[in-house]
Protein backbone atom coordinates (compact mmCIF):
# COMPACT_ATOMS: atom_id res chain seq x y z
CA UNK A 1 0.00 0.00 0.00
CA UNK A 2 2.65 2.52 0.93
CA UNK A 3 4.57 1.67 -1.81
CA UNK A 4 1.93 1.61 -4.51
CA UNK A 5 1.53 5.27 -2.69
CA UNK A 6 5.02 6.36 -3.09
CA UNK A 7 4.88 4.88 -6.70
CA UNK A 8 1.88 7.41 -7.36
CA UNK A 9 3.88 10.19 -6.03
CA UNK A 10 6.99 9.54 -7.73
CA UNK A 11 4.77 9.58 -10.94
CA UNK A 12 2.96 12.56 -9.93
CA UNK A 13 6.32 14.66 -9.38
CA UNK A 14 7.65 12.93 -12.71
CA UNK A 15 5.16 14.87 -14.78
CA UNK A 16 4.90 17.73 -12.39
CA UNK A 17 8.76 18.26 -13.36
CA UNK A 18 7.98 17.93 -16.84
CA UNK A 19 5.24 20.27 -16.66
CA UNK A 20 7.48 22.97 -15.30
CA UNK A 21 10.19 22.42 -18.18
CA UNK A 22 7.77 22.76 -20.89
CA UNK A 23 6.54 25.83 -18.98
CA UNK A 24 10.04 26.79 -18.69
CA UNK A 25 10.59 26.08 -22.47
CA UNK A 26 8.01 28.24 -23.16
CA UNK A 27 8.87 31.29 -20.97
CA UNK A 28 11.68 31.06 -22.89
CA UNK A 29 10.33 30.77 -25.91
CA UNK A 30 8.31 34.03 -25.34
CA UNK A 31 10.91 35.49 -23.99
CA UNK A 32 12.88 35.45 -27.08
CA UNK A 33 10.07 36.64 -29.65
CA UNK A 34 9.60 39.63 -27.42
CA UNK A 35 13.42 40.48 -27.20
CA UNK A 36 14.18 39.47 -30.69
CA UNK A 37 10.90 39.32 -32.94
CA UNK A 38 11.04 43.20 -33.17
CA UNK A 39 14.47 42.57 -34.99
CA UNK A 40 12.84 40.00 -36.90
CA UNK A 41 10.21 41.76 -37.80
CA UNK A 42 11.91 45.34 -38.47
CA UNK A 43 12.24 45.22 -42.63
CA UNK A 44 15.50 47.08 -43.58
CA UNK A 45 14.56 51.13 -43.46
CA UNK A 46 11.92 50.31 -41.17
CA UNK A 47 10.94 52.53 -38.36
CA UNK A 48 9.11 52.17 -35.43
CA UNK A 49 8.36 53.88 -32.57
CA UNK A 50 9.52 52.07 -29.08
CA UNK A 51 8.98 54.51 -26.01
CA UNK A 52 7.55 57.69 -25.81
CA UNK A 53 6.19 60.54 -22.87
CA UNK A 54 2.77 60.70 -23.02
CA UNK A 55 1.74 62.70 -25.43
CA UNK A 56 0.52 66.17 -24.18
CA UNK A 57 -2.47 68.06 -25.98
CA UNK A 58 -1.02 70.87 -26.54
CA UNK A 59 1.10 69.34 -29.97
CA UNK A 60 -2.40 69.21 -31.11
CA UNK A 61 -3.64 72.37 -30.83
CA UNK A 62 -3.17 76.06 -32.27
CA UNK A 63 -3.08 79.08 -30.22
CA UNK A 64 -1.41 82.60 -30.23
CA UNK A 65 -0.42 81.81 -26.70
CA UNK A 66 2.29 79.74 -27.08
CA UNK A 67 4.59 78.07 -29.66
CA UNK A 68 5.33 74.50 -30.19
CA UNK A 69 8.96 73.89 -31.37
CA UNK A 70 9.80 70.10 -33.21
CA UNK A 71 13.30 68.36 -33.25
CA UNK A 72 14.72 67.14 -36.18
CA UNK A 73 16.17 63.07 -35.96
CA UNK A 74 19.25 62.80 -33.42
CA UNK A 75 20.97 60.37 -31.76
CA UNK A 76 20.68 61.53 -27.98
CA UNK A 77 17.52 62.82 -26.03
CA UNK A 78 19.72 66.22 -25.50
CA UNK A 79 20.43 66.96 -29.10
CA UNK A 80 16.89 66.36 -30.15
CA UNK A 81 15.92 68.73 -27.18
CA UNK A 82 18.17 71.29 -28.36
CA UNK A 83 16.92 71.58 -31.65
CA UNK A 84 12.90 71.44 -30.90
CA UNK A 85 13.98 74.52 -28.61
CA UNK A 86 15.74 76.13 -31.73
CA UNK A 87 12.74 75.43 -34.19
CA UNK A 88 10.59 77.31 -31.19
CA UNK A 89 13.01 80.05 -31.43
CA UNK A 90 12.84 80.16 -35.38
CA UNK A 91 8.90 80.46 -35.12
CA UNK A 92 9.62 83.43 -32.44
CA UNK A 93 11.26 85.12 -34.76
CA UNK A 94 8.75 84.83 -37.72
CA UNK A 95 6.21 85.76 -35.16
CA UNK A 96 8.06 89.10 -34.56
CA UNK A 97 8.33 90.04 -38.51
CA UNK A 98 11.93 90.44 -38.76
CA UNK A 99 13.78 89.66 -42.25
CA UNK A 100 16.22 87.72 -41.43
CA UNK A 101 18.44 85.61 -43.39
CA UNK A 102 19.77 82.09 -42.86
CA UNK A 103 23.06 82.91 -42.09
CA UNK A 104 22.40 85.74 -39.89
CA UNK A 105 19.63 82.68 -37.60
CA UNK A 106 22.72 80.47 -37.75
CA UNK A 107 24.59 83.29 -35.72
CA UNK A 108 21.22 83.33 -33.41
CA UNK A 109 21.65 79.53 -32.86
CA UNK A 110 25.38 79.78 -32.45
CA UNK A 111 25.22 82.52 -30.26
CA UNK A 112 22.43 81.17 -27.95
CA UNK A 113 23.71 77.12 -28.32
CA UNK A 114 24.82 76.87 -24.77
CA UNK A 115 20.94 75.41 -23.44
CA UNK A 116 19.54 74.04 -20.16
CA UNK A 117 16.02 74.19 -19.74
CA UNK A 118 15.70 78.05 -21.08
CA UNK A 119 15.50 78.90 -24.56
CA UNK A 120 18.72 81.62 -24.78
CA UNK A 121 22.01 81.84 -22.35
CA UNK A 122 23.12 85.52 -21.80
CA UNK A 123 26.07 85.55 -24.72
CA UNK A 124 24.95 87.74 -27.32
CA UNK A 125 27.56 89.58 -28.01
CA UNK A 126 28.26 90.64 -31.89
CA UNK A 127 26.33 91.87 -35.53
CA UNK A 128 24.06 94.44 -34.79
CA UNK A 129 21.58 91.83 -37.25
CA UNK A 130 21.43 89.44 -34.38
CA UNK A 131 22.77 90.82 -31.46
CA UNK A 132 19.53 92.57 -30.24
CA UNK A 133 17.17 89.78 -31.30
CA UNK A 134 19.22 87.39 -29.32
CA UNK A 135 18.95 89.85 -25.61
CA UNK A 136 15.28 90.22 -26.34
CA UNK A 137 14.88 86.09 -26.46
CA UNK A 138 16.72 85.96 -23.10
CA UNK A 139 14.01 85.92 -21.09
CA UNK A 140 11.71 83.84 -23.28
CA UNK A 141 11.89 80.02 -21.50
CA UNK A 142 10.75 76.46 -22.15
CA UNK A 143 7.32 74.96 -20.34
CA UNK A 144 7.14 71.63 -21.31
CA UNK A 145 8.79 68.64 -23.23
CA UNK A 146 7.77 65.73 -25.15
CA UNK A 147 10.00 62.86 -26.47
CA UNK A 148 9.69 60.19 -28.69
CA UNK A 149 12.42 57.03 -29.41
CA UNK A 150 12.24 55.68 -32.11
CA UNK A 151 13.95 51.89 -33.65
CA UNK A 152 14.83 51.90 -37.22
CA UNK A 153 16.72 48.96 -39.34
CA UNK A 154 19.64 49.97 -41.21
CA UNK A 155 22.26 47.73 -42.87
CA UNK A 156 20.72 44.76 -41.23
CA UNK A 157 21.24 47.08 -37.66
CA UNK A 158 18.89 48.55 -35.42
CA UNK A 159 19.82 52.04 -34.23
CA UNK A 160 17.56 54.11 -32.24
CA UNK A 161 17.27 58.32 -32.37
CA UNK A 162 14.87 60.22 -30.77
CA UNK A 163 12.39 63.58 -31.61
CA UNK A 164 11.10 66.32 -29.03
CA UNK A 165 8.71 68.44 -28.73
CA UNK A 166 8.52 71.78 -27.04
CA UNK A 167 6.19 74.28 -25.32
CA UNK A 168 7.03 77.55 -25.13
CA UNK A 169 4.45 80.32 -23.73
CA UNK A 170 4.53 83.36 -25.69
CA UNK A 171 1.63 85.59 -25.92
CA UNK A 172 0.82 89.02 -27.03
CA UNK A 173 1.74 90.84 -24.09
CA UNK A 174 4.92 89.07 -24.71
CA UNK A 175 5.44 89.93 -27.98
CA UNK A 176 4.67 93.46 -27.08
CA UNK A 177 7.56 93.26 -24.43
CA UNK A 178 9.62 91.18 -27.17
CA UNK A 179 9.77 93.59 -29.46
CA UNK A 180 10.15 96.87 -27.13
CA UNK A 181 12.97 95.34 -25.29
CA UNK A 182 14.91 94.55 -28.50
CA UNK A 183 14.07 98.05 -29.62
CA UNK A 184 15.43 99.33 -26.61
CA UNK A 185 19.02 97.52 -27.64
CA UNK A 186 18.62 99.10 -30.95
CA UNK A 187 18.33 102.72 -29.70
CA UNK A 188 20.76 102.58 -27.30
CA UNK A 189 23.06 100.97 -30.23
CA UNK A 190 21.91 103.77 -32.47
CA UNK A 191 22.88 106.35 -29.66
CA UNK A 192 26.45 104.60 -29.14
CA UNK A 193 27.33 104.33 -32.75
CA UNK A 194 26.04 107.91 -33.42
CA UNK A 195 28.53 109.55 -30.90
CA UNK A 196 31.36 107.53 -32.25
CA UNK A 197 30.74 109.06 -35.76
CA UNK A 198 31.53 112.37 -34.37
CA UNK A 199 34.74 111.07 -32.86
CA UNK A 200 35.86 109.56 -36.03
CA UNK A 201 35.20 112.40 -38.91
CA UNK A 202 39.12 112.64 -39.93
CA UNK A 203 39.07 109.44 -40.57
CA UNK A 204 37.50 108.36 -43.51
CA UNK A 205 37.56 104.99 -43.47
CA UNK A 206 36.17 104.16 -39.96
CA UNK A 207 33.63 106.73 -40.74
CA UNK A 208 32.38 104.61 -43.84
CA UNK A 209 32.38 101.35 -41.40
CA UNK A 210 30.31 102.90 -38.73
CA UNK A 211 28.05 104.66 -41.18
CA UNK A 212 27.20 101.30 -42.79
CA UNK A 213 26.87 99.63 -39.22
CA UNK A 214 23.98 102.40 -38.80
CA UNK A 215 22.28 102.12 -41.67
CA UNK A 216 22.04 98.51 -41.22
CA UNK A 217 20.83 99.07 -37.61
CA UNK A 218 17.88 101.05 -38.79
CA UNK A 219 16.92 98.46 -41.29
CA UNK A 220 17.11 95.81 -38.75
CA UNK A 221 14.76 98.47 -36.70
CA UNK A 222 12.67 99.50 -39.94
CA UNK A 223 12.04 95.24 -39.55
CA UNK A 224 11.36 94.90 -36.29
CA UNK A 225 8.63 97.70 -34.99
CA UNK A 226 6.67 97.32 -38.27
CA UNK A 227 3.64 100.01 -38.02
CA UNK A 228 4.30 100.95 -34.42
CA UNK A 229 3.92 104.48 -34.87
CA UNK A 230 5.92 105.77 -31.80
CA UNK A 231 8.52 103.40 -32.78
CA UNK A 232 8.12 104.86 -36.58
CA UNK A 233 8.87 107.92 -35.73
CA UNK A 234 11.76 107.32 -33.28
CA UNK A 235 13.21 105.33 -36.35
CA UNK A 236 12.58 108.11 -38.79
CA UNK A 237 14.41 110.37 -36.72
CA UNK A 238 17.82 107.83 -36.57
CA UNK A 239 17.12 107.81 -40.72
CA UNK A 240 16.97 111.62 -40.58
CA UNK A 241 20.54 112.03 -38.37
CA UNK A 242 22.56 109.22 -40.50
CA UNK A 243 21.51 110.95 -44.21
CA UNK A 244 22.49 114.54 -42.84
CA UNK A 245 26.19 112.27 -41.94
CA UNK A 246 25.85 110.78 -44.93
CA UNK A 247 25.21 114.12 -47.13
CA UNK A 248 28.36 115.63 -45.04
CA UNK A 249 30.88 113.16 -45.89
CA UNK A 250 30.22 112.99 -49.45
CA UNK A 251 30.28 116.45 -49.87
CA UNK A 252 34.10 116.40 -48.59
CA UNK A 253 35.18 113.52 -50.50
CA UNK A 254 36.73 114.79 -53.72
CA UNK A 255 38.54 112.94 -56.57
CA UNK A 256 40.95 114.89 -58.93
CA UNK A 257 42.08 113.29 -62.21
CA UNK A 258 45.97 112.74 -62.40
CA UNK A 259 47.51 112.92 -65.98
CA UNK A 260 44.57 113.87 -67.67
CA UNK A 261 46.85 117.64 -69.32
CA UNK A 262 49.61 114.94 -71.22
CA UNK A 263 50.24 114.92 -74.53
CA UNK A 264 49.90 111.83 -77.00
CA UNK A 265 53.91 111.05 -78.67
CA UNK A 266 54.73 110.94 -82.03
CA UNK A 267 54.86 106.59 -81.12
CA UNK A 268 50.70 107.23 -80.34
CA UNK A 269 50.96 106.66 -76.54
CA UNK A 270 50.50 108.33 -73.38
CA UNK A 271 54.16 108.92 -71.93
CA UNK A 272 52.68 109.78 -68.37
CA UNK A 273 50.30 107.81 -66.11
CA UNK A 274 46.75 108.22 -65.36
CA UNK A 275 44.58 107.88 -62.17
CA UNK A 276 42.91 109.47 -59.70
CA UNK A 277 43.53 110.85 -56.08
CA UNK A 278 40.80 110.89 -53.16
CA UNK A 279 40.66 113.23 -50.63
CA UNK A 280 38.17 113.27 -47.40
CA UNK A 281 38.90 117.28 -46.39
CA UNK A 282 42.22 117.64 -46.93
CA UNK A 283 43.45 114.55 -46.16
CA UNK A 284 44.17 111.50 -48.97
CA UNK A 285 42.10 108.09 -48.26
CA UNK A 286 43.80 104.98 -48.77
CA UNK A 287 43.28 101.62 -49.71
CA UNK A 288 39.85 102.51 -51.55
CA UNK A 289 38.97 100.74 -54.74
CA UNK A 290 39.81 102.24 -58.31
CA UNK A 291 38.90 100.79 -61.42
CA UNK A 292 39.29 101.95 -65.29
CA UNK A 293 37.17 100.85 -68.21
CA UNK A 294 37.38 101.70 -72.19
CA UNK A 295 34.02 101.20 -72.76
CA UNK A 296 33.05 98.16 -70.71
CA UNK A 297 35.85 96.77 -70.74
CA UNK A 298 37.65 96.70 -67.32
CA UNK A 299 41.55 97.78 -68.57
CA UNK A 300 43.07 98.16 -64.58
CA UNK A 301 42.23 98.14 -61.06
CA UNK A 302 43.58 98.47 -58.04
CA UNK A 303 43.76 100.25 -54.75
CA UNK A 304 44.82 104.47 -53.95
CA UNK A 305 48.13 104.12 -51.60
CA UNK A 306 49.13 106.19 -48.49
CA UNK A 307 48.82 109.57 -50.51
CA UNK A 308 45.17 108.92 -52.27
CA UNK A 309 46.55 108.24 -55.27
CA UNK A 310 46.35 105.01 -58.09
CA UNK A 311 47.81 105.50 -60.93
CA UNK A 312 48.38 103.40 -63.96
CA UNK A 313 50.24 103.31 -67.64
CA UNK A 314 47.89 102.77 -70.21
CA UNK A 315 50.17 101.22 -73.04
CA UNK A 316 48.06 100.91 -76.72
CA UNK A 317 48.27 103.25 -79.19
CA UNK A 318 45.52 106.17 -79.34
CA UNK A 319 44.11 105.94 -82.56
CA UNK A 320 41.17 108.78 -82.67
CA UNK A 321 39.50 109.33 -79.82
CA UNK A 322 40.05 107.50 -76.35
CA UNK A 323 37.59 107.69 -73.71
CA UNK A 324 38.63 106.20 -70.06
CA UNK A 325 36.59 106.16 -67.57
CA UNK A 326 37.40 105.69 -63.65
CA UNK A 327 34.82 104.61 -61.37
CA UNK A 328 35.50 104.83 -57.41
CA UNK A 329 33.51 102.75 -55.00
CA UNK A 330 33.71 103.13 -51.32
CA UNK A 331 31.37 100.55 -50.78
CA UNK A 332 27.48 99.54 -51.73
CA UNK A 333 25.90 102.84 -50.02
CA UNK A 334 28.85 105.22 -51.95
CA UNK A 335 28.53 105.62 -55.36
CA UNK A 336 30.50 108.32 -57.02
CA UNK A 337 29.64 109.74 -60.26
CA UNK A 338 32.34 108.25 -63.07
CA UNK A 339 35.34 110.39 -63.62
CA UNK A 340 36.09 110.77 -67.55
CA UNK A 341 39.81 110.78 -69.09
CA UNK A 342 39.02 111.85 -73.04
CA UNK A 343 42.33 112.34 -75.61
CA UNK A 344 42.54 112.67 -78.98
CA UNK A 345 44.51 111.90 -81.62
CA UNK A 346 43.16 112.58 -84.93
CA UNK A 347 43.30 109.69 -87.43
CA UNK A 348 45.29 110.48 -90.46
CA UNK A 349 45.62 107.97 -92.76
CA UNK A 350 46.77 106.64 -96.15
CA UNK A 351 44.35 104.51 -98.05
CA UNK A 352 44.90 101.62 -100.33
CA UNK A 353 42.33 98.99 -101.20
CA UNK A 354 43.01 97.16 -104.72
CA UNK A 355 39.81 95.58 -106.36
CA UNK A 356 39.20 93.11 -109.32
CA UNK A 357 36.04 93.30 -110.98
CA UNK A 358 33.95 90.13 -112.40
CA UNK A 359 35.72 89.99 -115.70
CA UNK A 360 39.31 90.02 -113.88
CA UNK A 361 40.06 93.65 -114.41
CA UNK A 362 41.16 96.45 -111.90
CA UNK A 363 39.83 99.48 -113.38
CA UNK A 364 37.29 100.67 -110.61
CA UNK A 365 37.81 100.65 -106.36
CA UNK A 366 34.08 101.15 -105.76
CA UNK A 367 34.72 99.83 -102.03
CA UNK A 368 37.99 102.19 -101.68
CA UNK A 369 35.98 104.96 -103.03
CA UNK A 370 32.89 104.43 -100.50
CA UNK A 371 35.74 103.95 -97.38
CA UNK A 372 37.20 107.28 -98.91
CA UNK A 373 34.06 109.54 -98.30
CA UNK A 374 32.90 107.93 -95.73
CA UNK A 375 36.45 108.70 -93.74
CA UNK A 376 36.60 112.39 -95.23
CA UNK A 377 32.93 113.24 -93.77
CA UNK A 378 33.81 111.99 -90.55
CA UNK A 379 36.86 114.52 -90.12
CA UNK A 380 39.59 111.42 -90.46
CA UNK A 381 42.35 112.95 -92.96
CA UNK A 382 43.27 111.36 -96.18
CA UNK A 383 47.30 111.55 -97.55
CA UNK A 384 46.93 111.04 -100.89
CA UNK A 385 51.08 111.90 -101.13
CA UNK A 386 51.99 108.73 -100.83
CA UNK A 387 50.54 105.65 -102.90
CA UNK A 388 51.35 101.79 -102.17
CA UNK A 389 52.10 99.21 -105.09
CA UNK A 390 49.57 96.79 -105.00
CA UNK A 391 52.70 94.16 -104.50
CA UNK A 392 53.28 96.43 -101.32
CA UNK A 393 49.54 95.39 -100.15
CA UNK A 394 49.94 91.92 -100.90
CA UNK A 395 52.78 91.82 -98.91
CA UNK A 396 51.34 93.99 -95.98
CA UNK A 397 48.48 91.92 -95.73
CA UNK A 398 50.53 88.57 -94.94
CA UNK A 399 52.16 90.93 -92.50
CA UNK A 400 55.35 91.37 -94.06
CA UNK A 401 55.87 94.82 -92.15
CA UNK A 402 59.47 94.97 -92.63
CA UNK A 403 58.85 95.85 -96.43
CA UNK A 404 57.43 99.33 -95.08
CA UNK A 405 59.59 102.18 -96.78
CA UNK A 406 60.83 105.08 -94.33
CA UNK A 407 58.65 107.38 -95.77
CA UNK A 408 55.29 105.73 -94.73
CA UNK A 409 56.83 105.16 -91.02
CA UNK A 410 58.21 108.27 -90.68
CA UNK A 411 54.90 110.29 -91.71
CA UNK A 412 53.31 108.97 -88.85
CA UNK A 413 49.87 108.36 -91.26
CA UNK A 414 48.33 104.82 -90.25
CA UNK A 415 48.14 102.74 -93.67
CA UNK A 416 44.35 101.28 -94.14
CA UNK A 417 45.24 98.74 -96.66
CA UNK A 418 43.16 96.03 -98.30
CA UNK A 419 41.89 93.80 -101.41
CA UNK A 420 38.19 93.58 -102.60
CA UNK A 421 37.29 91.25 -105.74
CA UNK A 422 34.43 89.54 -107.05
CA UNK A 423 35.38 85.80 -106.00
CA UNK A 424 32.44 83.50 -107.87
CA UNK A 425 30.00 85.06 -110.82
CA UNK A 426 27.48 82.77 -112.49
CA UNK A 427 24.03 82.90 -114.61
CA UNK A 428 20.59 82.48 -112.49
CA UNK A 429 19.06 79.44 -113.48
CA UNK A 430 15.80 79.66 -115.40
CA UNK A 431 15.97 83.28 -116.10
CA UNK A 432 17.43 84.76 -119.12
CA UNK A 433 20.17 87.32 -118.98
CA UNK A 434 20.27 87.72 -115.26
CA UNK A 435 23.53 86.81 -113.36
CA UNK A 436 24.23 86.66 -109.54
CA UNK A 437 27.78 87.57 -107.91
CA UNK A 438 29.84 86.89 -104.98
CA UNK A 439 31.93 89.58 -103.45
CA UNK A 440 35.22 89.60 -100.66
CA UNK A 441 37.18 91.94 -99.10
CA UNK A 442 40.38 91.97 -96.53
CA UNK A 443 40.97 94.71 -94.26
CA UNK A 444 44.26 95.81 -92.07
CA UNK A 445 44.84 99.14 -90.29
CA UNK A 446 48.32 99.31 -89.41
CA UNK A 447 50.58 101.31 -87.22
CA UNK A 448 53.93 101.89 -89.50
CA UNK A 449 55.08 103.88 -86.45
CA UNK A 450 55.05 100.69 -83.93
CA UNK A 451 55.15 98.31 -86.96
CA UNK A 452 52.28 96.65 -85.38
CA UNK A 453 48.83 95.51 -86.48
CA UNK A 454 45.87 97.87 -85.20
CA UNK A 455 42.87 96.28 -86.44
CA UNK A 456 41.53 93.81 -89.39
CA UNK A 457 38.81 92.12 -90.90
CA UNK A 458 37.35 89.63 -93.44
CA UNK A 459 34.19 90.17 -95.04
CA UNK A 460 31.83 88.61 -97.53
CA UNK A 461 29.11 89.84 -99.22
CA UNK A 462 26.26 87.05 -100.19
CA UNK A 463 25.10 86.64 -103.70
CA UNK A 464 23.76 89.66 -105.98
CA UNK A 465 22.35 89.65 -109.05
CA UNK A 466 22.39 91.77 -112.11
CA UNK A 467 21.49 91.95 -115.58
CA UNK A 468 24.89 91.21 -116.75
CA UNK A 469 27.93 89.70 -115.29
CA UNK A 470 30.00 92.92 -114.68
CA UNK A 471 27.09 94.76 -113.05
CA UNK A 472 26.40 91.45 -110.84
CA UNK A 473 29.28 91.58 -109.77
CA UNK A 474 29.39 95.87 -109.15
CA UNK A 475 26.37 95.35 -107.36
CA UNK A 476 27.68 92.66 -104.57
CA UNK A 477 30.86 95.14 -105.07
CA UNK A 478 28.33 97.72 -103.63
CA UNK A 479 26.62 96.54 -101.46
CA UNK A 480 30.56 94.70 -99.62
CA UNK A 481 31.21 98.98 -99.11
CA UNK A 482 28.06 99.28 -97.33
CA UNK A 483 29.15 96.21 -95.03
CA UNK A 484 33.17 97.91 -95.11
CA UNK A 485 32.06 100.81 -93.71
CA UNK A 486 29.69 99.45 -90.81
CA UNK A 487 33.07 97.39 -89.84
CA UNK A 488 35.11 100.48 -90.06
CA UNK A 489 32.73 102.26 -88.02
CA UNK A 490 31.83 99.82 -85.22
CA UNK A 491 35.62 99.81 -84.65
CA UNK A 492 36.30 103.96 -84.67
CA UNK A 493 33.53 104.08 -81.68
CA UNK A 494 34.37 101.02 -79.39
Amino acid sequence: MINRYLKGKSTEMVNLSKKNCVSWLILMFLFFVVSCGGQLKLQEGQEKLVSRDKKPGWLFKIDNDFVVGMSGKFESEKEARADALWDARKKIIERLGMKLSITQQENIYERTSQLDDEIITTSVEGEINTEAISRGLISVKAKEYCVEKYAKKYFGEIEYYYLAYVLVPFSKEEHDNLVNNTFDQLQNRFSNEYETVASVKSDVKSLLIHLNFLEKLIANAKDLIGMKSDLVAIVDGWQASLQKEKSLLKENIHITRIGMEQSIGTDRKLNEVIGVKLFYRDSPISNIGVKFFKGEIKIAEGFTDEIGEYVFLYHSPVIGNLDITARVNLGEEWQFSPVHFFFQNPLKVVLSIPELNAQGEQNNRIVENAVSEYLLQNGIYLDQSISLSQVDVVYLLKGRLDILAEQVKDCGYLLLIGRSYVQKVSKLPLTKNMFQAQSGCELKLIDPVNESIVWNVALTQDYVSGSSLLEAGNNSLLELSNMVIAKIEEFLHE
